[in-house]
């Protein structure tokens, strides 16, 4: 019985703290004129509410190993993701970046040391 008043609580007060982050975000990314205010305050308040529910069933000992999986499944594919899209955004700076120390390399210094 402990175990799962302590769970309970876990669960409201995530729960209250996730709604003040949604609204705090909301708030901020509308005034500050962002097109994806929503959109990022949404996903902010649903991952507060599944990291509020896996610390709640941790809590209770209910399933910690599909709680460890699935939270180490997601960041996983959370990280690729990021890892895929900075290689595809990326790649037009990185490629004008070495363009331009090339292009550096093979004009002479006006010191005259081009040797070292």
């Amino acid at each position: 019985v402990p175990r799962l008043m302590a769970s309970l609580v876990i669960l409201a007060v995530g729960l209250i703290l996730a709604n003040v982050a949604w609204r705090a975000v909301l708030l901020t990314t509308v005034n500050a004129g962002w097109r994806f205010g929503r959109a990022l305050s949404g996903g902010l308040y649903a991952l507060l509410v599944t990291v509020t529910i896996a610390m709640a069933l941790e809590h209770l000992g209910v399933a910690r190993a599909i709680v460890v999986v699935a939270f180490a499944i997601a960041f996983g594919a959370l990280m690729l993701a990021g890892a895929i899209a900075f290689g595809i955004a990326g790649g037009p700076i990185l490629r004008r970046v070495i363009e331009d120390r090339l292009a550096e390399r093979g004009q002479p210094r006006p010191d005259g040391s081009s040797h070292i």
